[in-house]
């Protein structure tokens, strides 16, 4: 079987729907995004979650609710890195000193 690999934000190819429809306009519509990313993988979810966050802390004409998006964004994202911590300590990886 051909593996198709989509990256986070590329457009799918011609005729299909891209993997998730995720969005940071609002902080429903982050909610909502958050929830569709929990059951994705854990690499892909840290790379959507960066960059709706980017998105949503660089965009030029910011509202209150692309502000509420980018804390839940930033939430996600503290325990995604809490999880990844987590995940090392129990395969006993050393963590680097600071």
């Amino acid at each position: 079987f051909p593996v198709t690999i989509w990256a986070v934000f590329n457009d799918p190819p011609k005729g299909k729907r891209p993997k998730l429809r995720l969005g940071y306009g609002t902080a429903a519509r982050a909610r909502r995004s958050i929830k569709l990313l929990k059951k994705q993988p854990l690499q892909y979810q840290t790379q959507a979650a960066h960059t709706l966050y980017a998105r949503a802390k660089y965009h030029k004409h910011q509202t209150n609710g692309i502000r509420n998006a980018m804390r839940l964004y930033g939430q996600f994202l503290k325990t995604l890195k809490h999880h990844r911590r987590t995940q090392q300590k129990s395969k006993g990886k050393r963590q680097p000193t600071k």
